[in-house]
């Protein structure tokens, strides 16, 4: 929300990282409670709505991005207010709880963390993926509007509709999981 308040370039490049993190940082501690209090089929499902929400309110997110950015580049920044929400609901409505492995089973404080090289594999492919996604999402509606082929409100709208996709993907998650394990 500083960006707003503020025009300077070391607030607005802060505050995105400061964003980055916060998001960057999401993802794995949703998955962290999922594995933590699910199993099985219910497991499935609560990946499949956490991705479906995480897609649509993405595609909300950048279609209001399209429409707002009309008024000026700095308005985009307000959109971050609906956090304030979801503290709020999530302080409400979160149970507290120390969670349980998917066995059941606390994990052991002493066995130490092993670092696999799959996953740093993945996750330096994924980093790839992402950077030029975001590219691609945050550069498109400049490149429309650049060569008069639409406005920042259609990129908006196009946007959205990758997101929604998403959506999709996250209603039938638990269903063509069923389906692979037999």
């Amino acid at each position: 929300i500083l960006p707003f308040l503020l025009q300077n370039f070391v607030v607005v490049f802060c505050s995105r990282i400061a964003v980055g993190i916060a998001i960057g940082s999401m993802t794995p501690l949703a998955n962290a409670l999922i594995a933590n209090n699910f199993t099985g089929l219910q497991k499935d499902r609560a990946i499949g709505i956490y991705t479906a929400s995480e897609s649509i309110g993405g595609a909300v997110m950048v279609f209001l991005s399209g429409v707002i950015v009309q008024f000026g580049w700095r308005y985009n920044f307000l959109v971050y207010l609906i956090a304030v929400g979801q503290f709020i609901l999530v302080t409400r409505f979160c149970p507290p709880g120390h969670g349980q492995g998917a066995e059941g089973e606390r994990p052991s404080k002493s066995s130490a963390p092993v670092i696999n090289p799959t996953v740093c594999f993945v996750w330096v492919v994924f980093f790839i993926y992402m950077t030029y996604l975001n590219t691609f999402a945050t550069h498109i509606s400049q490149f429309v509007e650049g060569e008069g082929i639409g406005t920042s409100a259609v990129c908006g709208v196009v946007s959205s509709v990758f997101l929604v996709s998403g959506f999709v993907c996250g209603l039938v998650y638990s269903k063509i999981t069923a389906v692979f394990r037999g």
